[in-house]
């Protein structure tokens, strides 16, 4: 799960639904016997924030604390973020991506890296009503 930490979505409390989405992502990895990681992307240059890879029901403690303790802000851009995560990401599985995906960067070539390192991409978009 990989979760844009980006100073615009503070606006409108994206980021917080942004870290719910992410929890319920993660119950349902962990519970299902996946290994399971977050990235939370912040700042253009600095390594996203990680946690994982878990396994298991236990790890869900660890995922929700560093949920719970993530703030947002910063100036990445998302298609930057995604290639921060594929310099540290190992492994093949489902990429979900969580950002409002305002950005003027190549959203596609981000989602093609994606798939073309074995993972499956899923995007999610989040809005605020403002």
């Amino acid at each position: 799960v990989l979760i844009d930490g980006s100073s615009s979505m503070l606006f409108g409390d994206k980021f917080l639904l942004a870290k719910r989405l992410a929890a319920a992502f993660c119950v349902v990895g962990l519970y299902g016997g996946e290994r399971t990681s977050v990235y939370a992307c912040h700042a253009h240059g600095k390594a996203p924030e990680l946690v994982g890879p878990m396994l298991g029901r236990p790890a869900l403690r660890r995922a929700l604390g560093f949920l719970e303790n993530l703030s947002g802000g910063g100036d990445s851009m998302i298609d930057v973020a995604v290639d921060e995560v594929l310099n540290r990401h190992k492994g093949r599985g489902i990429a979900i991506v969580l950002s409002e995906f305002l950005t003027v960067g190549d959203l596609q070539r981000s989602l093609n890296r994606l798939h073309a390192a074995g993972l499956e991409p899923h995007a999610v978009q989040i809005l605020s009503p403002e």
